[in-house]
């Protein structure tokens, strides 16, 4: 762009130092416009063309970085898992976080607490079951 502020400066110093009254000076001028407007032109049409193939690529990376958000935070947020309270009998949806950081809830309907009783899936059929699936 440097280059074109040299043209713009060029055209104000020939504007200045020309008699504008002879016809030739001001063909001269003239011409000098239009190519520095030409110039103009296809810079722009570089600078935009450029920022065309840079709004996709933000939009590539955005679409990725949807994906990974989904994939990482919102797995754990999306789960809940359904609990009957053993007081009123109501079926009370917790997600995996309310239920991880506290071993005893509160039922939202008849408000006592009562302590989970987790189920082993492994099929070992053991009360106190520390293994993975």
């Amino acid at each position: 762009m440097s280059i074109l502020k040299e043209k713009v400066s060029y055209l104000k110093g020939l504007m200045n130092g020309l008699d504008l009254e002879e016809v030739e000076n001001q063909k001269k001028f003239f011409n000098s416009i239009l190519e520095t407007l030409d110039e103009f032109s296809e810079e722009i049409e570089r600078i935009d063309s450029m920022q065309a193939g840079l709004k996709d690529q933000v939009d590539a990376i955005d679409e990725d970085l949807g994906t990974l958000e989904d994939e990482i935070y919102e797995d754990g947020e999306d789960e809940s898992i359904d609990i009957t309270c053993p007081h009123c009998n109501e079926t009370i949806s917790f997600t995996g976080e309310e239920l991880s950081e506290n071993e005893e809830v509160e039922c939202p309907v008849c408000h006592k607490t009562f302590e989970i009783e987790w189920e082993c899936d492994c099929g070992c059929e053991c009360e106190d079951c520390n293994h993975e699936e």
